[in-house]
């Protein structure tokens, strides 16, 4: 079941966390409160998380309408968008991602991120115009290679696509 695989994955996350910081000896008394509000968000975050990891989208999903306020942080927008995407909500994604990327625009994951859920709603002049000049760079990631090309070639231009994977 995957509510006992997340408690177990997130024990184990807490043993490798203590084992780093070498806490690992040590009693929960003896360390002292983390800052973590039981009550709070984050559990209901850390949940989510875990879900999604474990492929579960609609449980994720479940767990982060419970953390509620998190939405304005980067890694709620960032789970969110990924969540939206992966349940078929490209159109959502996209507006998360989008205010994820102004808020960090040197976030590379959420750049990815962003071009992905562009091609996957078939939105490609929103995401020429926008990954054209990263792609066009000679540090371009792959992937911002990749996806452009991929939509090139989706729209049947076969030629600018080989064109964007060997331009670099």
């Amino acid at each position: 079941d995957v509510a006992g695989q997340c408690a177990g994955e997130l024990a184990g996350g807490i043993r490798r966390v203590k084992k780093a910081f070498g806490l690992d000896g040590r009693r929960d008394s003896e360390i002292g409160n983390p800052g973590l509000d039981p009550r709070g968000p984050m559990p209901w975050f850390l949940q989510a998380a875990l879900a999604a990891r474990a492929g579960d989208t609609v449980l994720a999903r479940s767990m982060l309408v419970r953390a509620g306020s998190l939405e304005d942080k980067p890694a709620g927008l960032l789970l969110s968008g990924a969540l939206e995407l992966e349940a078929g909500n490209a159109r959502v994604a996209i507006g998360l991602l989008e205010r994820l990327v102004f808020l960090q625009p040197a976030n590379e994951r959420a750049r990815h991120l962003l071009a992905r859920t562009l091609y996957e709603a078939g939105d490609y002049e929103a995401l020429f115009s926008r990954f054209a000049p990263l792609a066009a760079r000679d540090d371009a990631s792959p992937y911002l290679l990749t996806v452009p090309a991929r939509a090139y070639e989706e729209r049947g231009d076969r030629l600018a696509a080989a064109q964007r994977c060997v331009s670099q």
